[in-house]
Formats: C-alpha cells, structure tokens, sequence
C-alpha cells in the first residue's frame, strides 16, 4: 500500500558513545538494524523517510544496544512530525475538516486514517 510513495531519505542513526555500558569495552556493530518508516510531507506530495539505527554489539560480554531513534512530536506514529504539522496547519488555518484531509491525502497517495489525525 505504502510501497509506491518511495523512500525519500535514509537517516542513520549512531550512538554518541559505543563503549559497553556494563562492561565499558567497545561495542562492535552486529549488522542487525531497526528500521523505523514515516510518511514525511513535501509540499504536493508524499515520501516515506526511513529511519536506520544499527545495532551494536559488545566484544566483551556480549551486551546488545541500538541508540534511540529521533524524539518525534507523536512518537510511536508512522505519520512524520512535517505531515503532523501540515494536518494541524490545514485543520486550523484552513479550517479543513480531518476526514477531508485524510481523503486528499489518500488520493495523493499516501493510507492516512481521520483518526489518526486527530
């Protein structure tokens, strides 16, 4: 369904400091990787922005850690926090109802749910 809007921009997430929390030796990278997808407004159209956070691996003890993914303003959304502030735009500037925002999204291409929006 979200597969035709393409992916836009890939971020990569690293953490500030790879050193082992329980052991303090340095963490290697697993290859192991969580991938974090949002539907990110441009002006007239959609992209998905996909987020990447590498996981790491302790060489000492084994401890496994990913650094956290970009604060967002509804976390836990797969709505980016650019497609949010349109919707709020439009809903109290241009006083469109959410159920019409979310019709002219979807023919735009991207599955947005009223709910979700409000």
């Amino acid at each position: 369904m979200l597969a035709q809007l393409g992916v836009s921009k890939v971020t990569h997430v690293e953490p500030k400091d790879k050193d082992c929390k329980h052991c303090h030796e340095p963490m290697t990278r697993t290859g192991l990787k969580d991938v974090t997808h949002k539907i990110h407004y441009e002006p007239a159209t959609f992209a998905i922005e996909e987020i990447q956070s590498h996981k790491y691996k302790c060489t000492c003890c084994s401890h496994l850690e990913s650094p956290k993914v970009p604060a967002s303003i509804y976390p836990k959304s797969y709505l980016g926090d650019s497609l949010i502030i349109h919707a709020v735009m439009a809903k109290y500037n241009d006083l469109i109802p959410m159920e019409r925002f979310a019709r002219i999204s979807n023919r735009l291409g991207a599955c947005i749910l009223p709910s979700h929006l409000i």
